[in-house]
């Protein structure tokens, strides 16, 4: 009997002996997270100089006020989704530099306009709250919080009820990069390609009265002392594609009566490409049709321009 009880004793106390050792190693299993480690990576953003627009008002000269919208997202490892990381707005890229973290890949985007703040300006949301918006360069970038921000994201100052617009005045240019690795490069560098088409709108035969004309929602007005109008432009969907179409319109104003409906159709614009349309007005009101008739004619020109669309028109 006093032998039973002393290996019923041994054996409780092997039990507990186990038992305690079990619980100390489950307490030791526990690793805490590791801290993400971070570089600072330089940013080196060159333009493509191959295409060279040199013709106005495609000139590079009269650039003025850069301005390079840069936003860096992070891309999750397992689900290959991203979430917004930085961003920022700079004059110059001169020592700016990004800190991410070494053992991470990002995706980011660059791009560089000029005299943007003038007329337009960024702005960043997260879906719920109201807009931020940006009129000036930051001093650094932002490290956001359940916010999203793009290179696109275009605010127009004075148009109403167009203000988030896919459509901006003057020269760009656009590049990403997908899967940047800071442990792999020490410096991100970027050469951005030219995103910018260009349109001229040329009347022959305005005497009198005006013409209202535009690109969209861009809208131009000309006089006999001023009838034409070439701009170039940069829409957001050229960051993605060669061409896009967009609704060209042109419109004879009267000193007298209503509008006359010249031209209001799609065409397609291209990258470095500038589309010509010549409207050639006849007084003569021997008919009573406002289009007597038009044709489509392809001059061989300079890479600068892309073709000239002729519209012979009368106008009572």
């Amino acid at each position: 009997m006093k032998i039973f009880k002393l290996l019923s004793m041994v054996l409780i106390a092997i039990f507990i002996s186990i038992s305690f050792t079990a619980c100390s190693n489950d307490k030791e299993s526990v690793v805490p997270p590791v801290e993400d480690e971070y570089i600072d990576v330089p940013l080196q953003i060159s333009i493509d100089t191959s295409i060279d627009i040199t013709d106005e008002p495609l000139s590079r000269a009269d650039n003025q006020n850069p301005v390079y919208a840069i936003d860096i997202e992070e891309i999750d490892s397992n689900t290959s989704t991203t979430t917004d990381y930085a961003y920022g707005f700079f004059r110059s890229l001169d020592n700016v530099t990004i800190k991410l973290k070494k053992n991470k890949e990002y995706r980011i985007y660059a791009a560089l306009y000029y005299d943007f703040f003038s007329k337009y300006k960024f702005y960043s949301n997260d879906g719920f709250n109201p807009a931020t918006f940006y009129n000036t360069y930051t001093n650094g970038f932002i490290y956001p919080y359940d916010e999203y921000y793009n290179v696109s994201y275009w605010y127009n100052k004075d148009y109403v009820p167009y203000s988030e617009t896919y459509l901006i005045e003057g020269d760009g240019y656009y590049d990403t990069i997908d899967k940047f690795s800071p442990s792999l490069n020490n410096i991100c560098s970027m050469e951005l390609k030219r995103i910018t088409s260009a349109f001229e709108i040329s009347v022959e035969g305005l005497t009198e009265g005006s013409i209202r004309c535009g690109l969209e929602f861009l809208e131009y007005n000309l006089i006999p002392s001023k009838p034409k109008i070439s701009q170039m432009f940069v829409c957001s969907y050229l960051m993605y594609n060669t061409e896009c179409n967009l609704k060209v319109y042109v419109d004879y104003i009267p000193t007298t009566g209503e509008p006359i409906k010249l031209v209001n159709s799609n065409y397609t614009f291209k990258r470095n490409k500038r589309k010509r349309f010549l409207i050639k007005l006849d007084h003569s009101g021997e008919s009573e049709n406002v289009n007597t008739g038009f044709n489509f004619t392809q001059e061989k020109v300079e890479f600068i321009d892309e073709e000239q669309i002729r519209y012979n028109c009368t106008i009572n």
